[in-house]
């Protein structure tokens, strides 16, 4: 799906009732929940995962072909949301929390790295909606995580490590499209 500046109005408008006790939060100390709660889960899962899916590949692969597939997607994603993550915590969260601060302090914006704030806003919405759906395809691939009968120990937990992997990225994402950035939009609009 193409994000356009319009559409990402309608995006972000829409809610997560599970995420209002966040909501609440400042900008800058929702931007420090999510590095600290979601980019360090992803970070630190990831090793785990890459390792395992490796594997459990070599041990089960030829009963269950799907592990090669999984395991391509899944490095795909720590490709893509490795840079991802990187170019929130470089350029786009301190632009925010900048923000932030010099509404709160009365003092002139941050000179803006981007063109407009909805830039890359619309770029992290839509790198959101692929990884979205390369786990969508994980989820598929894996029968939505189901445990074969076969399994080892170590498929077993691989495959419940990364249903966890995706409830957590679910919510990160959350916390982003609706309300991290429909507030960001609002501060830079006032």
């Amino acid at each position: 799906m193409n994000i356009t500046p319009n559409s990402l109005e309608t995006l972000v408008a829409q809610r997560d009732t599970n995420s209002d006790n966040l909501d609440n939060l400042t900008l800058g100390e929702l931007c420090n929940y999510i590095v600290k709660r979601h980019h360090v889960y992803c970070r630190e899962n990831i090793p785990f995962l890459k390792k395992n899916l490796e594997e459990i590949c070599q041990v089960h692969g030829e009963q269950h072909p799907e592990l090669f597939e999984i395991k391509e997607l899944f490095i795909g994603f720590v490709r893509d949301f490795t840079v991802h993550i990187q170019k929130e915590e470089i350029m786009l969260f301190p632009f925010i929390q900048g923000l932030e601060s010099a509404k709160n302090e009365n003092s002139p914006l941050p000179k803006s790295p981007f063109r407009s704030i909805s830039d890359p806003i619309v770029m992290m919405i839509e790198e959101h909606q692929n990884e979205d759906q390369r786990f969508n395809k994980i989820s598929e691939l894996s029968k939505n995580y189901h445990i074969p009968e076969d399994a080892c120990t170590t498929y077993e937990v691989t495959l419940n490590k990364l249903k966890d992997f995706e409830n957590d990225l679910h919510i990160h994402i959350q916390l982003e499209n609706n309300i991290l950035f429909p507030k960001a939009i609002e501060l830079i609009k006032e």
